[in-house]
């Protein structure tokens, strides 16, 4: 019962946030009284919704993604690619984004670094459902370095986990840390790395200079009001270089270079397979079309 009325309300949010601009409260609350685990259908995808970490299905209960552009911007660019790719998803949680990277069948190997023990198995049971057996779920940190850290959780609510608010969370724990460099031998030719983690981006990105340096991959990013406070884009462009260009991702899934009020952003690496794709989705100021 609970879940159908946590589905029935999360459905009154987005409707009533979409119309009016209003965010309304308590989706939290009624996605932590659902008790079971079940299976969900989100845009043709399989997703195993693991109740302990209920609040990361704001938007998949309802059948829809929670970041609707960032599949947009997948399902546009590895459908192109020439040759066999590899999807990396740092901070994974629930596993929203590996779970619709499982239809394209040029991607052979996915890789989800996700610390949370309950996303991490709610990214496994997602693979399982939807037929995908190259991947690994790598239950550490993706940073800079090797080593034992702090990291906060906070029980059921899993979205917001972060090295920087570990200091002052009463549930911070020890956690594993590795490097993207330590974890990503053998990938086929092509890679997409998505990073999410609540503003340690710089921090994975140094961790992966040789994959970088060798892979050339598609990087996407969060840069928002979180990541804002602990780095700049300045940070980003110096530990790139001059290889890559970064565009924000739009709400419709295009790229442009509006960096005012940003979500995502996208790194693109110049004379790639991957300048090219994304050419075709660049648009300038005035919202038409690069050439």
């Amino acid at each position: 019962m609970f879940f159908y009325l946590a589905k029935i309300y999360a459905c009154i949010c987005w409707r009533v946030q979409g119309v009016f601009g209003v965010n309304l409260r308590g989706l939290g609350f009624a996605l932590r009284l659902i008790r079971a685990d079940r299976v969900l259908s989100v845009m043709g995808v399989k997703m195993y919704f693991n109740h302990k970490v209920a609040t990361s299905y704001a938007n998949p209960i309802t059948g829809i993604w929670n970041e609707p552009e960032t599949h947009l911007l997948l399902n546009h660019v590895i459908p192109l690619l020439p040759a066999e790719a590899a999807f990396i998803d740092v901070g994974a949680n629930v596993g929203e984004m590996v779970a619709d990277v499982t239809r394209h069948k040029n991607i052979v190997k996915i890789i989800a670094f996700e610390p949370v023990p309950e996303c991490a198995r709610a990214i496994r049971e997602t693979l399982s459902l939807n037929g995908y057996k190259n991947y690994q779920v790598i239950e550490k940190l993706a940073g800079e370095k090797t080593a034992s850290v702090k990291f906060s959780t906070d029980g059921r609510n899993s979205v917001g986990s972060s090295v920087y608010s570990a200091e002052s969370a009463g549930s911070a724990s020890e956690v594993q840390m590795t490097t993207l460099d330590s974890e990503t031998a053998g990938l086929p030719a092509h890679a997409v790395l998505l990073i999410d983690v609540e503003g340690y981006e710089p921090a994975v990105l140094k961790g992966g200079a040789r994959f970088i340096r060798e892979k050339q991959p598609l990087i996407i990013f969060e840069y928002n009001a979180i990541s804002k406070k602990h780095y700049a884009l300045s940070d980003i462009r110096k530990i790139l270089g001059d290889g890559y260009a970064i565009y924000r991702l739009r709400p419709d899934g295009r790229l442009d270079q509006e960096m005012g009020n940003t979500w995502n952003c996208v790194a693109v690496p110049g004379k790639t397979v991957f300048e090219t794709i994304c050419g075709d989705i660049i648009v300038n100021a005035a919202g038409s079309k690069s050439v």
